[in-house]
């Protein structure tokens, strides 16, 4: 009985997800004129998410929902992978024509595999925990629509990130996105 309400309970967040990704792939409304920092900050803060940025105003054209759905997913994952009791951090910064948005975590590298495949849909690494492999494809659809680029890397960690306690398989891992800014 146990295995059969946690298959229920897997099923019911995968068709969730779906559901999310048919929502925002449909979704062919104009985007608005919305303030970039102000919608990462509001994410981030609804999470509990230290947000570094340039100054406001940064000015992207998107759908609010759509743009919310990725940053939401974005900051889930991150938390999700980010070693217990580490912070999870964003940059935000003016870009080459547009803003970039860096979401900073320490935890185990990600394989070069894994790197390019973890943007492909039902890839998870998460599975025995409910892992859908639908957050990052999400955000990959979202930002692609609005005219960006996502990108994820492992950096190794430099002093201003270690501590005694930390393990040397510990790396930062950055997973983000570029999108256009209205004025470009």
């Amino acid at each position: 009985l146990h295995n059969v309400i946690e298959d229920g309970d897997r099923m019911s967040r995968l068709v969730g997800r779906l559901l999310e990704a048919s929502r925002l792939q449909a979704d062919s409304s104009e985007g608005e004129r919305l303030d970039f920092a102000e919608l990462v900050q509001e994410k981030a803060r609804g999470k509990g998410v230290r947000v570094m940025t340039d100054s406001s105003p940064m000015l992207v054209v998107g759908r609010r929902a759509a743009l919310c759905s990725a940053l939401g997913n974005l900051l889930d994952n991150a938390k999700q992978h980010a070693r217990p009791q580490s912070e999870v951090s964003v940059m935000l910064r003016r870009v080459s024509a547009g803003y970039q948005v860096e979401v900073h975590n320490i935890g185990t590298k990600i394989s070069s595999a894994n790197l390019q495949s973890m943007w492909q849909r039902f890839f998870t690494t998460r599975s025995d925990v409910g892992g859908t492999g639908l957050g990052l494809p999400i955000v990959r659809s979202v930002v692609e629509s609005h005219g960006g680029r996502v990108h994820a890397t492992n950096d190794e960690l430099t002093d201003e990130w270690l501590t005694d306690e930390w393990l040397t398989d510990e790396w930062l891992t950055v997973v983000g996105f570029w999108l256009p800014s209205a004025q470009a």
